[in-house]
């Protein structure tokens, strides 16, 4: 059983101040059966003080839909909608899907796991069915993963272009260097150090640097595990997304609400919207503990990434790994023929934690991404990292992921946002 190393981030960001946090002489074990050390036991007790209420009506809600509404559908032998108000989404799960749907993609087969209820019943009328990733406007050229692969571990910032051999479509002038350079001092200055890339997917020309650098990627891990279960599982029929989650298996490792709100089991949809939106580390471990490590590992091999420990939930890699895992989730959230990847977009679209959108605040793009974020007393699990996709106003696809070692706080949230933005800003005007 794949083992979680470290407890990551919250599920909201809460940062302290870099200068004030003091290393603890004497930490708890780390492993799977390690204690929490005690700032992480206040922390998880004031999460489930503010969400007691949530708790409760989740626990009611669950209690009558998973007892009462199965008991009632076992006799009147029919399908029924719920007009309740169920904060976490759990029922009817796949029409909500089919609503979200790209035109022409809502035909999916039944799975023989499905809870969902009737494709007849209306989806909210509040669901946006629009994706906002689009198919990029391109010169003819596709960015691979060997494309990535080749690039240079160069630790100073360089630029490159992959569809052109032109030396000046690949250079930085050297305001750009500085502004970038500097932005990753400031990291350096707050005790870690920055993995960086930014690609643009139709032309293959970006921005780099130490790309090999490999750090504690937290929460950041979130997305592309969300990929794998979209692709991997729910594409290929073999459960949609009402299919129930056993939580026996993660219980080990769980802290959250979802321990104490008495439900044994829960929808694959829910624990990935959960995970992605509030980044929520309960439904993350249910997922990845149900995730096969042979298989989690295949994924991860055919995108080109060999040297990640499957054994780690929050595992250790760098801004390449972190690219080849986002060029993967490109190609498929810009597939039209996919039934699973617009809603997949917008819950990347609704992360409630984005550095890079917050250095892009100005711009007029949208961002899809997956944060990660945490301090520890050793610098080995202390990280602040963002990684995603980035749509421009003409439908243009950009790939940005910065993986840095710095302890998050304040100022290292505000120099992963100031990163994104020199890197932006380098692209613009080359």
């Amino acid at each position: 059983m794949a083992q979680h190393a470290r407890t990551t981030d919250t599920t909201t960001s809460n940062a302290s101040s870099c200068v004030t946090q003091k290393a603890s002489s004497n930490d708890a074990p780390r492993g799977k059966h390690a204690a929490l050390h005690t700032s992480e036991q206040s922390e998880i007790f004031d999460i489930k003080s503010k969400l007691t209420p949530k708790l409760i009506k989740n626990t009611a809600v669950k209690a009558f839909t998973y007892i009462g509404v199965v008991v009632v559908v076992g006799i009147v032998g029919t399908s029924i909608t719920l007009a309740l108000d169920d904060p976490l989404n759990a029922y009817d799960f796949d029409t909500t899907i089919q609503a979200s749907a790209q035109s022409g993609t809502t035909n999916k087969p039944e799975t023989p796991n499905s809870t969902a209820a009737s494709e007849e019943n209306d989806a909210p009328e509040s669901l946006d069915n629009s994706a906002t990733l689009k198919l990029p406007q391109t010169k003819g050229y596709t960015l691979t993963a060997n494309d990535l692969a080749s690039l240079s571990s160069d630790r100073e910032p360089f630029a490159f272009a992959f569809a052109t051999n032109e030396a000046s479509e690949a250079t930085l002038d050297s305001d750009e260097y500085d502004t970038i350079a500097q932005a990753v001092s400031n990291i350096n200055d707050l005790g870690g150090d920055a993995s960086y890339i930014l690609v643009d997917i139709a032309e293959g020309r970006g921005i780099a640097g130490n790309l090999d650098y490999r750090v504690y990627g937290a929460s950041s891990i979130k997305g592309p595990l969300a990929l794998y279960y979209c692709q991997n599982q729910l594409e290929t029929n073999l459960m949609n997304g009402d299919t129930l989650i056993d939580e026996s298996s993660a219980l080990f490792d769980m802290d959250g609400i979802y321990v104490t709100d008495g439900i044994p089991a829960y929808p694959v949809g829910t624990l990935i919207s959960d995970s992605i939106i509030t980044s929520d580390n309960d439904s993350f471990r249910i997922l990845r503990a149900y995730a096969g490590d042979d298989e989690w590992e295949a994924w991860l091999a055919s995108l080109g990434i060999t040297e990640i420990d499957k054994q780690q939930w929050f595992p250790t890699y760098s801004a390449r790994e972190s690219a080849l895992m986002w060029l993967n989730g490109a190609t498929y959230l810009a597939d039209p023929s996919t039934y699973y990847a617009p809603w997949l977009s917008q819950q990347f679209e609704q992360t409630e934690v984005s550095y890079i959108r917050t250095g892009l605040a100005n711009e007029d793009v949208t961002i899809m991404n997956k944060a990660g974020w945490i301090a520890d007393s050793d610098p080995a699990f202390s990280a602040t990292c963002d990684a995603g996709l980035i749509t421009d106003q003409n439908g243009r696809v950009y790939l940005m992921s910065i993986m840095t070692s710095a302890p998050d706080c304040e100022e290292s949230e505000a120099a992963v946002a100031q990163l994104a933005k020199a890197l932006w800003d380098a692209h613009a005007s080359n």
